[in-house]
């Protein structure tokens, strides 16, 4: 009989999200997302608020104040746990 190896994996802690449903799925965890604003380039960190078919909104928590993101504008986000 041959020899399998069963390797098993996951996405790990810092996962990276990038479609809607991901982000529905991830309500309430802690992520941190990179964004185009009228400023430039920005990174917020925070729970993550609500997610729909237009963007997002993360509680910034340092800062004591909510930011809608539309998902047109991220560059990137990942879980930050």
């Amino acid at each position: 009989l041959p020899n399998y190896m069963l390797e098993i994996s996951s996405p790990g802690l810092n996962r990276k999200l990038v479609t809607a449903e991901e982000f529905k799925r991830f309500v309430g965890a802690p992520v941190k997302v990179v964004y185009e604003s009228e400023n430039g380039g920005r990174a917020v960190k925070g729970p993550l608020v609500s997610a729909d078919a237009e963007g997002i909104v993360v509680d910034v928590t340092e800062e004591k104040r909510k930011v809608e993101i539309p998902f047109g504008a991220i560059k990137g986000a990942n879980l930050d746990y």
